[in-house]
């Protein structure tokens, strides 16, 4: 799924590179992206990259004029990613793709933030998404929420590739939280994990 939205971003920012893998950008402009323990290395010399790259890119990519794109880091600067909250932890078998590909876009823009649980104990590959009722993935999701509402709460019309005037999306309540990178501020809050989700209206 981060994969994924990485190069759905990255092509509708970059025509060429949606030509060239045969597929038509999405006309809403994308502003935040959320990656929880992303998949982002597909062809490195390791225990993904021996048997993925034939099932993702087909046989004989190599000679492909697509090649260039199967590195995220090259995807991300030629498709301007906009600010993304990466999310991995203790425990999560791909800790370390994250922290790879945050230290990359990180160079090109100091927009995104990364949240890597240390915690007690190790947490499950996905933990927030595949465990959201517990109090590490509540937290994680909360702080995702608010960087996602942070980027998207505009009142100014976005403006499609064809020239089309979208109708911005509006949200109320919205509860905004630091970058975990620039410092954390724990908001007020009675659940389990001490964390105010925001509210949607």
């Amino acid at each position: 799924g981060a994969y994924l939205c990485v190069y759905l971003a990255a092509m509708r920012e970059n025509p060429a590179m949606a030509e060239v893998a045969g597929v038509s950008p999405v006309v809403p402009r994308i502003r935040a992206l959320g990656l929880i323990s992303g998949m982002f290395y597909t062809c490195r010399l390791d225990s993904i990259g021996m048997f993925l790259p034939d099932m993702l890119y087909g046989k004989g990519w190599r000679k492909r004029p697509f090649r260039p794109y199967t590195d995220p880091e090259y995807t991300a600067r030629a498709g301007n990613l906009p600010p993304s909250f990466l999310v991995t932890a203790r425990g999560d078998f791909l800790r370390h793709y994250s922290r790879r590909f945050y230290r990359a876009i990180s160079r090109d823009s100091a927009a995104h933030c990364l949240l890597d649980i240390q915690g007690d104990r190790p947490l499950s590959h996905a933990f927030s998404a595949m465990l959201p009722e517990t109090p590490e993935a509540r937290d994680a999701n909360g702080q995702m929420a608010a960087f996602l509402l942070r980027h998207c709460c505009l009142t100014q019309p976005c403006i499609s590739p064809h020239g089309a005037r979208l109708v911005p999306l509006r949200i109320r309540n919205c509860a905004v939280l630091p970058c975990p990178v620039a410092g954390r501020k724990k908001p007020e809050g009675d659940d389990r994990s001490g964390h105010r989700l925001p509210a949607f209206s």
